[in-house]
């Protein structure tokens, strides 16, 4: 087998780019092993990360960020984060409300006054936008009737304007509908209350201060970035295809992302750096719908601040869009954080973060 990414030997030389030492207790050779049943490191492939206390125990990658080209993933490879993202727009509106700026129990239309709120038993409120409860369309679903093209130049503006010509599809604070359309309206708040672009608020809030140096939001679909990775699209058979939906609309998506960033961006929630406790607390607590139920998909999971929130202490959240799959997971009672980072649209993400978590006692 041809494993193209870092062994062992070589994972405290070159990969470990965060500066962090390799401990005598790392897992290499594990996550190794579990990566190999996933990708045979010909096509693309994904970076991963297992942090316990702060220490990463294992960081590895394998496959091609640019298979043509035979660039291997290593971790400086950029990868989009596809709905990770989310929890970064949940975060800056913490942000707001820490400065004072926004209450996320207040309607929509008091920061956004062009938000056309249908007739209704209240207003949507930018906490229903957070918790997925708002009842609006999603523009990623059937409700979008427009081409591919008017689809990737769609901005968060133009979103807003589509979305006031939309019917409402339940009522507010009734229904957990998982929505993207929410968290796009979401950034587009967070970019009216703060006067910043987007993009810019969130890399001196969040990625600076939590040490995200190549960290970037794609809010114009002609961008690339340097050490982008490719994306792809495997099959049964394992071959494999070139794979891209180009966007242009932030907050439900489109933040890209290194192993090195989300490494530090993990050890950056262990600490006070970006949330405060109350305010992580807050973001990992289940949501409510108005009848005093708790939030509930149908696995029987909540959902907090863009994270989807289990029983048992975990908090975890999952990616996926054409050309990349994402999974990123915390056990806030074992102090495990478990990163997969993949341009394998169709990578088992979960199942490998899963096994990450496993590989501690």
């Amino acid at each position: 087998m041809n494993r193209m990414g870092f062994s062992v030997s070589g994972v405290c030389g070159l990969l470990l780019a965060a500066s962090q030492a390799c401990s005598a207790g790392d897992l290499n050779d594990s996550a190794d092993a579990i990566l190999a049943k996933h990708f045979d490191g010909e096509g693309p492939g994904a970076a991963v990360a297992l942090i316990v206390d702060g220490e990463v125990r294992a960081e590895t990658a394998i496959g091609y960020a640019d298979v043509d080209q035979e660039i291997a993933i290593d971790s400086r490879t950029l990868f989009d984060l596809a709905s990770v993202s989310k929890h970064f727009t949940a975060f800056a509106a913490l942000t707001l409300e820490r400065q004072g700026k926004l209450d996320a129990e207040q309607p929509v239309s008091r920061y956004l006054p062009d938000f056309e709120d249908e007739p209704s038993s209240r207003d949507v409120t930018v906490s229903d936008l957070i918790h997925h409860v708002s009842g609006l369309a999603d523009y990623s679903s059937d409700a979008w009737e427009g081409s591919d093209s008017a689809f990737a130049r769609l901005t968060n503006e133009s979103h807003l304007s589509w979305l006031n010509e939309q019917a409402t599809e339940e009522e507010p604070g009734t229904v957990y509908r998982y929505n993207n359309s929410g968290y796009a309206l979401l950034a587009l708040l967070v970019q009216r209350v703060s006067g910043q672009r987007f993009a810019d608020f969130v890399r001196e809030q969040l990625f600076k201060p939590a040490g995200m140096r190549s960290a970037r939001v794609m809010d114009d679909y002609k961008l690339r970035f340097p050490r982008q990775a490719r994306g792809y699209a495997s099959d049964e058979d394992g071959e494999f295809t070139s794979s891209s939906s180009p966007s242009s609309v932030t907050g439900d998506g489109n933040i890209y992302a290194s192993l090195s960033d989300m490494i530090a961006w993990m050890r950056a929630l262990d600490s006070d750096v970006v949330l405060n406790k109350r305010e992580k607390d807050l973001a990992w607590r289940n949501g409510k719908l108005d009848s005093g139920e708790p939030i509930e998909d149908e696995d029987g999971s909540g959902y907090g601040y863009g994270w989807v929130i289990e029983d048992d202490g975990v908090v975890s959240h999952s990616g996926s869009w054409m050309g990349t799959a994402t999974y990123v997971l915390r056990d806030r009672r074992k102090q495990i954080s478990v990163v997969v980072l993949s341009n394998d649209e169709n990578a088992e993400v979960s199942d490998i973060a899963e096994a990450l978590a496993d590989l501690v006692d």
